[in-house]
């Protein structure tokens, strides 16, 4: 595990690249122009243990394991996110109480 330790400053960003994307460049190549975008094989980006094979570089050249530097476990987030506006809002579920018409609006 050579030089570990200093993988660590640039773990966020590899996996920004590895599991989202990152736009490169763009080259011609048969009167088209094509754009060069990286991102790690889905197989990589699906699997929590393959995740921790990714590679990243070190600040001696050395590529290591992510793995090594980092410990990778899923976490499950919300199931729904409510928004009202793009802020987050809260859910209310209610009732008509007895006696009310349905359309009109109570007091």
């Amino acid at each position: 595990m050579p030089d570990a330790g200093r993988a660590h400053s640039r773990r966020q960003q590899h996996l920004g690249t590895y599991l989202g994307s990152l736009y490169v460049n763009d080259f011609n190549l048969f009167g088209r122009t094509w754009e060069v975008i990286v991102q790690a094989d889905a197989p990589f980006r699906n699997d929590v243990d393959k995740l921790r094979l990714l590679k990243v570089r070190s600040n001696t050249g050395a590529m290591v394991p992510l793995g090594t530097v980092t410990d990778v476990h899923p976490v499950n987030g919300p199931l729904i996110l409510t928004r009202y506006n793009t802020y987050p809002a809260s859910a209310i579920n209610g009732y008509a109480g007895q006696g009310s018409v349905p359309g009109r609006p109570s007091t």
